[in-house]
């Protein structure tokens, strides 16, 4: 490869950067080739267009023209890896997944999201202000009447019509079920702020439980509530009372991240 190849070679591969023979005085980021006292030198520029790095000097034209090739390559990748880094990175700035997990389920389906998605990842616990977040995805758990940490994330969200809202439960019941789908809302309605109910986004996915590794004071807990809803007439048994009692005391896993696609391709509309 000569000084006369490179040209053709900088159009067709999209080549950015190159300074030929100091056609140009330097600028930034540049990859620099020229020729001085029968040397061939080629090399970077840094931000501020000066000489950054090894030069490296060759006596042969086509081994010059090889490595100023190769170092323009190389920029180009690490520009593309640096656009994807940033759009990651706003990505994270201005979407977040928030959950409010009991027995871990509900994490481990925040986790598969933003993994995904490359969202923002925080508990309900810590994640302070949602007000700057174009897209906010809440995963809670059913718990006790309610999705946990819900109420107290978004009580605090303003003009939530500029901001797309999806939330999402985990609870031991089929998902499937209409009559449990449709208690679920009921009970999320007393939660939300008007606005927000009306303007999300709403999916149910099914979780588990493992009773071995609660704590005494939760297991405790469960036990009073598993008691409780055992003496419940059946006609007042949601599909939610139904599944606590059938899964007490076991070892349970419901997850199927696979349904966790509706919830990506909503959030590409």
């Amino acid at each position: 490869m000569l000084i006369q190849d490179l040209e053709n070679v900088i159009k067709e591969e999209n080549l950015k950067g190159a300074n030929i023979c100091n056609a140009t005085s330097l600028h930034p980021h540049e990859v620099v080739i020229t020729q001085e006292e029968g040397k061939w030198k080629v090399y970077n520029t840094d931000e501020r267009a000066s000489l950054i790095g090894v030069v490296c000097y060759f006596d042969s034209e086509d081994e010059a023209c090889e490595d100023f090739i190769k170092k323009l390559r190389l920029r180009k990748r690490q520009v593309e890896l640096e656009k994807v880094i940033w759009e990651e990175r706003t990505r994270k700035l201005q979407n977040i997944i928030i959950y409010g997990s009991q027995y871990g389920t509900a994490k481990k389906y925040a986790d598969e999201l933003a993994n995904r998605l490359g969202f923002g990842l925080k508990s309900y616990e810590s994640v302070g202000d949602i007000n700057s977040y174009k897209t906010i995805i809440y995963v809670g758990a059913l718990y006790a009447g309610g999705v946990l940490g819900m109420k107290k994330t978004f009580k605090s969200l303003k003009d939530c019509m500029r901001h797309k809202i999806i939330i999402a439960t985990v609870g031991l019941a089929d998902p499937t079920d209409k009559t449990n789908t449709d208690n679920i809302k009921r009970g999320m309605k007393k939660q939300l702020p008007v606005d927000v109910f009306d303007k999300a986004e709403f999916f149910h996915l099914r979780g588990g439980i493992d009773y071995s590794k609660l704590g005494f004071k939760h297991k405790t807990m469960m036990g009073m509530l598993y008691r409780k809803a055992s003496t419940l007439p059946e006609d007042r048994k949601t599909a939610e009372v139904k599944a606590m009692i059938e899964t007490y005391n076991k070892q349970v896993d419901f997850v199927d991240l696979s349904s966790l696609e509706a919830i990506i391709e909503a959030c590409k509309e």
